[in-house]
């Protein structure tokens, strides 16, 4: 998977946009790239867009980021992600599940269908 990795400095926001294949691996390393990004520039909004992809990684290493990981990487406890979903049913079912499962764990996560929607969630107080 490719992705870029970027600061919007004017909506103090971290923009992760991925394309191609989400592997565990990727996800894992996505994940690790984002999280550093976010504690050097100390900044805890995040807009992923998802809306490229196709997803390969196990249902299982998406529910160990937020059940796990975000735990073991002392994540911010005010970390917001708003997540773009593409538009396949599997990728959207795969990206809902995500959400829900950060939710559940007390994450402030939502999904969105474009940015506009997404960036509306993320910048209100």
């Amino acid at each position: 998977m490719a992705y870029n990795l970027d600061v919007n400095q004017s909506l103090k926001i971290i923009e992760f946009v991925q394309y191609g294949d989400l592997t565990s691996e990727d996800l894992e390393n996505g994940h690790a790239d984002v999280i550093a990004l976010a504690n050097s520039e100390n900044l805890h909004r995040r807009l992923v867009d998802m809306s490229r992809i196709t997803i390969s990684a196990s249902l299982l290493n998406i529910h160990d980021i937020p059940d796990v990981r975000f735990e073991e990487d002392k994540l911010n406890p005010d970390t917001k992600i708003a997540l773009i979903c593409a538009t396949t049913q599997r990728e959207i079912e795969m990206t809902e599940y995500f959400a829900a499962v950060s939710r559940n764990r007390g994450w402030a996560v939502a999904t969105f269908g474009n940015r506009t929607e997404a960036l509306e969630w993320l910048l209100a107080n």
